[in-house]
């Protein structure tokens, strides 16, 4: 099993427990944490971060994937900023497909896009990367090698079509700790 692998299977893990752990609080008390601002995922975020198994010190790049349309892109362009803001040091790179690129393309709290994984340098790694729960094409065409390129590796996954998309999207800067409101959708 690699490192990969086993950081992919111990934060299945410690989020089941996370998840088990929030099921266990009183329904009233949810409410009340829900009051604060501490929803579901600012609580699993906390409690990830707690554990010391999502440690985002001394992060200086990310990858994000997104193979889908246009529209896509724009509701994903908030996590993108939110990231940006919450690790402004670090350098986001961006593998989509076109025409989606063009949205992305020239935001300046993006440092890199691609739309061909052959554009990635040869010795290319980062420390975190999210594949997005609207990548199931390139999930299937190149998730095990891009899980390879990164330290750590998150994959959206079972969408709840109640929820807006741009808030589904939100979760992975939640996630990675960032608190601030969600910025608003961009276009470059």
């Amino acid at each position: 099993m690699s490192k990969n692998q086993e950081v992919i299977i111990s934060l299945s893990q410690i989020i089941r427990q996370g998840v088990n752990s929030w099921l266990k609080i009183s329904p009233e008390e949810r409410i009340n944490l829900e009051s604060q601002g501490k929803n579901f995922p600012n609580y699993l975020a906390n409690y990830i971060t707690q554990t010391g198994a999502f440690n985002l010190d001394n992060l200086n790049s990310i990858l994000i994937v997104m193979d889908q349309g246009i529209g896509n892109m724009i509701m994903l362009t908030p996590t993108l900023k939110a990231l940006k803001l919450q690790f402004p040091e670090t350098k986001i790179t961006v593998l989509c497909k076109k025409p989606s690129d063009e949205i992305v393309r020239g935001l300046d709290f993006i440092h890199n896009v691609i739309t061909d994984i052959n554009q990635l340098e040869p010795n290319a790694h980062f420390d975190l990367g999210f594949m997005s729960f609207w990548s199931q094409d390139y999930r299937r065409l190149f998730g095990v090698n891009l899980q390879k390129l990164c330290n750590r590796w998150f994959e959206a996954s079972n969408p709840d079509f109640n929820v807006h998309e741009s808030l589904l999207n939100f979760e992975m800067a939640e996630i990675s700790g960032y608190e601030g409101p969600m910025p608003e959708p961009q276009c470059a």
